[in-house]
């Protein structure tokens, strides 16, 4: 008998790849004999890399990052050389499984750690970057993200945007270093800023400090100018 076994992750609890192992000694407690393909899938938010870089060979870096609140982290992207092409999550540098329940606080939580794990893919020569776009603690609009790759923000005085999304209404910007980056990985393709935009859903969801009332700043976003 052949069993495929192919799970998604246990957001913050199992990679896919961990939950492969379980369900394989599962099976053969029961039937010994039975041949397991283990198949780790993912959606574009925690084992992204893992389904990838077993899927296609490759490597996987790890580089040192700033975690959502600024701190430093280790975060690990793949790298499949053959196709110049890197696979990153957002949740390996800016994941909720990297900051505690108590300390999650969205409105300053930044993507600065994945524009780091781009910057170490640019460098190592990826033309093509797959970004998986879930598990994240943040909701920055990937301002974080683009001030690693070398974007300014700055308010209409000229000052230096603090990290966090409430600041991005008004703001200016230069322009970045310029990258490819091919099929986005995500499991919505609600936008922002929409009038059913996926930050008032999703955030209240993670963030215990939200459920009290809407977000104004996704609010002032979606106005017209």
């Amino acid at each position: 008998m052949k069993i495929v076994l192919a799970p998604d992750s246990f957001k913050e609890s199992m990679t896919a790849s961990q939950a492969v192992a379980a369900m394989r000694e599962g099976v053969w407690s029961v039937l010994p004999h039975a041949e397991c393909v283990g198949v780790p899938m993912a959606d574009g938010g925690e084992g992204t890399v893992d389904a990838v870089v077993d899927a296609l060979g490759g490597e996987r870096i790890t580089v040192e990052v700033s975690d959502p609140l600024g701190r430093p982290a280790r975060a690990t992207y793949g790298y499949v050389a053959a196709r110049s092409l890197a696979v990153i999550e957002m949740a390996s540098a800016s994941g909720l499984e990297l900051v505690a329940p108590s300390d999650r606080d969205i409105l300053r939580a930044s993507t600065f750690g994945v524009g780091q794990l781009i910057v170490s893919a640019l460098d190592r020569g990826a033309t093509e970057l797959l970004i998986g776009i879930g598990g994240s603690a943040t909701n920055d609009g990937g301002a974080g993200m683009l001030t690693a790759l070398g974007v300014a923000f700055s308010d209409a005085d000229g000052a230096p945007l603090p990290p966090g999304g409430p600041r991005l209404p008004g703001c200016t910007a230069s322009t970045p270093r310029a990258w490819t980056a091919d099929w986005p990985a995500c499991t919505s393709r609600s936008p922002p800023t929409s009038p059913h935009h996926c930050s008032e859903p999703a955030a209240p969801a993670r963030f215990s400090a939200l459920r009290r009332g809407p977000l104004p700043t996704m609010s002032r976003c979606s106005k017209p100018r």
